[in-house]
């Protein structure tokens, strides 16, 4: 049963992808001509949708620019729960198991009514932005280097990947 919506926020460069008004398509992000969306409204998208923003690489900037970052998250969804992270470290209690994902209110959404009739059009936020993911069933950790291995050849052999989901019980 769906949980919780995390979406991950690159705290260093959100006032600079904030304000570009650079097409997906033109940056080879989308998967066609046809897809007239900016990389503004992905980014707006995510985060008005999330219960739960991660706020990466908060480390890398001022206390000023966090200000800045974390008023443009606040005004974007003033409800979700906003996370600092370094290198997106967060413990699996903050987005595992933690009920925020309200499907009424999700179905008030100004986006849901879009998908709801127009379902000819509609194309999985999986296949839109190349998003790949798996779970691990083994009950030996992963190793390093060869998990390493495998995300660098995988991404090199596909253009890379827009994001992976993995999760590993501990």
């Amino acid at each position: 049963m769906l949980d919780t919506m995390v979406t991950d926020v690159d705290a260093a460069n959100l006032t600079r992808s904030y304000r570009l008004t650079d097409f997906l398509r033109d940056q080879g992000e989308s998967l066609g001509e046809d897809n007239d969306r900016t990389l503004v409204d992905l980014l707006v998208e995510q985060i008005e949708f999330a219960n739960v923003i991660i706020l990466n690489k908060i480390d890398l900037i001022s206390k000023a620019v966090q200000e800045i970052v974390k008023a443009i998250i606040r005004s974007l969804n003033g409800k979700a729960k906003s996370i600092d992270t370094t290198l997106s470290q967060v413990a699996m209690k903050e987005v595992m198991d933690t009920n925020l994902y309200d499907l009424e209110e999700a179905q008030q959404h100004r986006l849901w009514a879009q998908e709801l009739y127009n379902p000819n059009a509609h194309i999985p936020e999986t296949e839109e932005n190349d998003i790949t993911g798996f779970v691990n069933r083994a009950h030996e950790p992963f190793d390093p280097e060869k998990i390493y291995v495998f995300f660098r050849q995988y991404g090199q052999a596909s253009r890379g990947p827009k994001a992976f989901l993995v999760i590993v019980p501990t």
